[in-house]
């Protein structure tokens, strides 16, 4: 079993996104896109108001990441797929550090566990603790004390 990443969103600070990076002393937004060149499999549009879109397709399915400035701060979003085939071209190192070379804030982060347990048990279980008050969904930062299992 492992923990795969499924979505991660990040905001980095515009001024650090036009300026230098720790990353190889170029402008971040260029290392991002000589990261995202070297994942083989990318296709790149621009948008005209200076976002930029990288897309994999693997079958019927397309993932994609995604960079634009929203006021002051650059959105950077990567897709369950994309992220996959970062990994794949073993880039996803290189795409990590760089996202953390310098100010940046985790928006979203998704992941996903693969269990060898039948859904129907679990989700009863999830159904039962959340009619019971026991758990709570929210926007809140919240901290993990234990993982789930069927009663």
């Amino acid at each position: 079993m492992s923990v795969l990443l499924d979505w991660l969103s990040v905001t980095i600070p515009w001024g650090h996104y036009e300026g230098e990076s720790s990353f190889g002393g170029k402008r971040f937004s260029a290392s991002l896109e000589d990261t995202m060149g070297l994942a083989s499999a990318a296709s790149y549009t621009a948008d005209g108001t200076g976002g930029h879109r990288w897309e994999f397709e693997e079958g019927e399915s397309t993932g994609n990441v995604q960079a634009r400035r929203r006021g002051s701060v650059y959105i950077i979003l990567a897709s369950g797929l994309a992220l996959q085939a970062l990994r794949s071209s073993e880039m996803l190192s290189d795409y990590l550090s760089l996202l953390g070379s310098g100010p940046h804030r985790v928006t979203r982060l998704d992941a996903a566990l693969d269990v060898p347990k039948d859904a129907p048990p679990l989700l009863a279980a999830l159904y039962r603790r959340g009619r019971s008050g026991a758990l709570g969904l929210t926007r809140k930062r919240a901290t993990c004390t234990g993982y789930l299992e069927p009663d």
